[in-house]
């Protein structure tokens, strides 16, 4: 038997072991807090349980708060000193303190379009230095904290590439100006008289009405955006439907009365749907072997472009609620052949995959890209916050209610030490209610199993410091 046939054996042994040697789901018998005086400000608390599994390290991979980051547990200030507030990513591309080695970078290796740096300007809470603003195709990729690019120079890394991890945890909030699954463009065949486009073409406009432009001949409306470059109308509307049906009517401003002219040709209305791509995971350089995992508009999958195994998908929509935050979740275990993904606090959909998709299993998958990819997102903005990726699905969350499936909000914690019985975490308060001084505390296992009940922690208000206590 070849090398790689004893390494397929290895990992199949490691898993079937992994999954011998759990204690049953996650269960939390204490929190208390943890004094630091080294970090003041920040809460820190100690969990005592059963359950928790181990794991390879206690900090996750990356934790990415924009001007600063955690990387393997390592606090990195590169962003807050470098970027000034609008610049773009990829004047850092050649820095070895940079979080990143893949951005757009016109006319370059990555030829897409720049992301900004966002300092000033609403950011999803007061914890949070910077965050990514995308047009054009944008985005960010490689963390360094995982080895940067496959090919990268191996004296050029600041954390070696890992080798013969099976899982993979990213998550990231996401701000849409127009909502991707409404979002339509036109060739008009003639407009008559000026729409109202607001502050910028790159902002909602005027509302706009479609008569009889829905089923059984209802009207459709929506918010007028503005005329991309290649002369097409875009539009965002209230609701989806048949975009057939918007053949050879007319799109009415509805307060400057102008007139855009839709032809009869199909072909002259356009959704944004797949190739467009939230999120990648590859495992090796190109996506050309090994694991090619995507999250797109409208689909999401795990395949391989060499392997021996069939690929997995879904056929899913997120229903991303436009200028405001959005928690995409995507997890893989090549081992077990499985994927999940989860929207705003919420389990979606999962789907299988053969294993032997993943060849390479001495390689491990990193989050290729996030943001806009490999396809036209017309005039919309994509704004990207806390990128967290870890090797595992283990996780803590701290969320509004004792019952993960109704709670309306929930934040991602900093793991800093990780043991069976044992962890301790960086509390992020977040968009958790400020009025509220009771949250429930949730750890995920390897296998994305929880406590099926959240274990409650009282908020204690300052004074200095602020703490955590249990709930007995």
């Amino acid at each position: 038997m070849n090398t790689l046939g004893f390494r397929k054996i290895a990992c199949l042994l490691s898993a079937c072991f992994a999954f011998a040697t759990a204690y049953g789901q996650p269960n939390i018998s204490a929190v208390e807090p943890v004094d630091r005086a080294e970090d003041e400000g920040t809460q820190f608390f100690r969990v005592t349980g059963s359950g928790f599994g181990d794991k390879q390290q206690g900090p996750p991979v990356l934790h990415d708060f924009g001007t600063y980051t955690f990387e393997n547990g390592e606090r990195n200030d590169f962003q807050g000193n470098f970027f000034s507030h609008g610049q773009y990513m990829h004047d850092a591309n050649d820095d070895p303190m940079r979080i990143w080695d893949g951005v757009g970078t016109p006319g370059g290796a990555i030829d897409r379009a720049p992301t900004a740096f966002i300092r000033d300007g609403d950011h999803r809470h007061e914890a949070v230095g910077a965050h990514y603003r995308m047009r054009g195709g944008a985005f960010v990729g490689l963390p360094m904290a995982y080895g940067g690019d496959h090919d990268l120079d191996p004296d050029l890394r600041r954390f070696a590439r890992p080798d013969g991890n099976t899982q993979i945890y990213v998550s990231w909030w996401i701000r849409t100006e127009f909502h991707p699954n409404r979002h339509v463009k036109i060739k008009p065949t003639g407009i008559d008289g000026n729409f109202d486009f607001g502050e910028s073409e790159l902002t909602r406009g005027e509302r706009f009405v479609v008569p009889g432009g829905g089923a059984q001949g209802i009207d459709v409306d929506g918010w007028v955006i503005g005329i991309n470059d290649d002369g097409w109308l875009e539009v965002e509307f209230d609701t989806m439907s048949n975009l057939l049906r918007l053949a050879g009517k007319t799109l009415v401003g509805q307060s400057t009365g102008a007139e855009a002219y839709i032809s009869d040709d199909t072909g002259t209305i356009e959704s944004f749907t797949s190739p467009e791509k939230y999120a990648r995971i590859w495992e090796t350089g190109g996506g050309n072997s090994g694991i090619r995992a995507s999250w797109a508009l409208d689909r999401i999958y795990v395949a391989s472009s060499t392997g021996p195994g069939d690929g997995g998908r879904d056929y899913f929509r997120p229903d991303l609620t436009p200028q405001a935050w959005n928690l995409m979740e995507f997890m893989i275990d090549k081992s077990r052949g499985t994927a999940e993904y989860w929207v705003n606090f919420e389990k979606k959909g999962s789907f299988n995959f053969d294993p032997s998709v993943a060849e390479h299993v001495e390689s491990s998958p990193t989050l290729q890209v996030v943001g806009q990819n490999t396809g036209d997102f017309g005039l919309n903005t994509f704004e990207i916050s806390e990128p967290y990726m870890d090797s595992t699905w283990q996780r803590v969350i701290v969320a509004d209610s004792k019952n993960l499936e109704s709670a309306t909000s929930y934040e991602l914690q900093r793991p800093l030490s990780w043991s069976r019985n044992s962890l301790e975490f960086a509390f992020t308060r977040g968009q958790l209610p400020p009025e509220d001084n009771t949250y429930y505390l949730f750890i995920f296992d390897r296998n994305g199993t929880k406590n099926p009940e959240g274990y409650p922690l009282k908020v204690v208000s300052p004074p200095n410091p602020p703490s955590i206590e249990s709930i007995q």
